[in-house]
């Protein structure tokens, strides 16, 4: 959710024409990206402020579309009145801030997803960008939705420092999701400016067959990835899970821990029962599961 509203948010910002459905569509987008996740509104501000490196031939009072301004009047009264309200535990659990974890963040999004949407964004602009008119309304767009891709990617680097430097720590990947959609941008007018201004082609064929190559190395990177991380050698979680070749038991089977018990009553073919030896973490559990065992010590 919070990277189709951070795309819907980018995909408004390629809109020139202020009507009043694109007005309202706009408003909806921020008010949905700021809303749906605390950070939010950090991703719509990056948006205003490449609005105003952008539209720095007019007013500074006009460069930010009032449907955005009302968006932040709406948005952060009611982000002050739930963080006031919140536990104060939240948030104090660790996050990995190392520059590893940093260069790990960026590695994750080199996903298929990032190829195959340029691709089709390509295909879109060669197909309707047949006149002179549209492809100067195209210059005019995409200087600040560029600027604004490139903001929201440095977002993960500028929190790694601030975790580094202060007690604040909110380094945490899940919270930069909507970069994943400013990467997309970016590796489309990379595609678009590569096959159209330095090398300059009548058809589609060869950004289609270059993107279909790319493509295919990122699903072979990815699947080795995933079949290194699931081999036994690799993953200890197989140590944990009952061989196949147990007997059936008509009597239920008591693990204790969760490591055990949970993949073991998924995968295994006999009755599970999960042993506690915690009054409060019986009280959870039980509110999931039946099939607990207490011990009293």
């Amino acid at each position: 959710m919070f990277f189709a509203c951070g795309a819907w948010a980018l995909l408004m910002q390629t809109y020139s024409d202020e009507t009043k459905k694109n007005n309202w569509l706009t408003f909806l987008a921020h008010l949905c990206l700021c809303n749906v996740h605390y950070l939010g509104i950090i991703f719509s501000a990056l948006i205003g402020l490449s609005l105003l490196i952008s539209n720095n031939g007019m007013p500074i009072i006009k460069r930010i579309p009032f449907a955005i301004f009302a968006v932040w009047v709406i948005t952060i009264p009611i982000h002050l009145f739930l963080l006031g309200h919140q536990s104060s535990h939240l948030g104090n659990w660790p996050k990995p801030n190392a520059l590893s974890d940093l260069l790990a963040g960026y590695n994750n999004s080199l996903l298929l997803l990032t190829i195959l949407i340029p691709l089709f964004l390509l295909i879109i602009n060669k197909s309707d960008s047949g006149t002179k008119t549209r492809s100067i309304e195209e210059t005019q767009c995409s200087r600040p939705t560029t600027i604004t891709s490139l903001l929201w990617l440095s977002v993960p680097f500028v929190f790694w420092i601030i975790s580094n430097l202060t007690s604040l720590n909110l380094f945490v990947d899940r919270y930069f999701i909507p970069k994943e959609s400013a990467l997309i941008v970016i590796v489309a007018y990379g595609f678009s400016f590569l096959f159209q201004k330095i090398l300059p082609l009548k058809s589609l064929s060869f950004p289609i067959l270059g993107t279909l190559g790319l493509s295919l190395v990122l699903i072979l990177v990815s699947t080795k990835r995933a079949v290194f991380g699931l081999h036994k050698d690799s993953n200890y979680h197989h140590s944990l899970i009952i061989k196949k070749t147990y007997p059936t038991s008509m009597q239920p089977i008591t693990l204790e821990g969760d490591p055990k018990y949970f993949p073991n009553a998924y995968l295994g073919n006999n009755q599970y029962v999960f042993l506690i030896s915690d009054d409060h973490l019986l009280d959870i559990y039980s509110k999931y599961s039946k099939r607990l065992v207490y011990r009293s010590e």
